[in-house]
């Protein structure tokens, strides 16, 4: 019996490239709950410790993300386009 076109068996591979997908974006993702994990530190540091944007710095570092994914995309889109 012969394998279609688009089977796994003529593709090759297997689980591998899912694998290394998977782990790419993990990896992100983790690095940027640990961050927002750390976020009271950065607000309500020990010993009065603070950076001077206070509470403000969460939305910062929300929008800075959100651009991130927004140019991500926009490149992937433009580079499939040109």
């Amino acid at each position: 019996m012969a394998a279609s076109p688009g089977s796994a068996k003529t593709r090759g591979g297997g689980g591998v490239p899912y694998l290394l997908f998977f782990m790419t974006g993990t990896a992100p993702w983790m690095l940027v709950n640990a961050v927002f994990l750390q976020l009271a530190a950065f607000t309500d540091g020990p010993d009065g410790f603070s950076v001077p944007e206070g509470n403000a710095i969460a939305s910062y570092m929300a929008l800075a993300i959100q651009v991130g994914n927004v140019v991500t995309i926009g490149y992937v889109f433009a580079s499939r386009i040109v």
